[in-house]
């Protein structure tokens, strides 16, 4: 997993390290909406580069927006609305083919996608990939689906 914010260099990051990625299943990358530094490359410059490295959106980490000036709300200089400006996306390996991923990549896949995303979903497609490989203990898929009831009932979502 790369977590990256260099303000405005993750471009030229991505472009020049695609065999360090090659093993990386997750990139959780600052993206600009409006650049806010010269030649900082935008939202779809990097989305391009990321999905020619075999990488796929995700979920949004965080978003950051801003208000349009002269307009102001009230008194306060850091109201916002709508406008965006930046924020942290986070792409995965495509997962669309489990096949092209190692077992490795594809366990530290699910952890990470269940422990720092919540991404049960994407967790629960890679474990049953993995207990029809035979890679994991038959009943693994429902084994998670009650860790992950469970953690539901707990924060009231169920």
């Amino acid at each position: 997993m790369l977590k990256i914010d260099i303000q405005g260099g993750e471009l030229a990051v991505f472009k020049n390290a695609s065999r360090k990625l090659a093993d990386a299943v997750f990139i959780q990358t600052e993206v600009a909406y409006v650049p806010l530094y010269e030649g900082q490359p935008v939202l779809g410059e990097l989305d391009l580069e990321l999905r020619h490295l075999g990488f796929i959106p995700h979920c949004f980490a965080s978003t950051k927006k801003a208000i349009i000036p002269p307009f102001r709300v009230g008194s306060s200089p850091w109201t916002t609305l709508n406008q965006l400006l930046d924020g942290d996306m986070v792409y995965v390996r495509d997962f669309r083919d489990l096949s092209a991923m190692s077992m490795e990549q594809l366990k530290l896949m699910a952890i990470i996608a269940h422990g720092c995303y919540e991404s049960w979903d994407l967790s629960y497609r890679i474990i049953q990939h993995l207990e029809s490989e035979r890679q994991i203990l038959p009943q693994s898929c429902e084994s998670y689906l009650g860790i992950v009831n469970a953690l539901l009932a707990r924060s009231g979502n169920d």
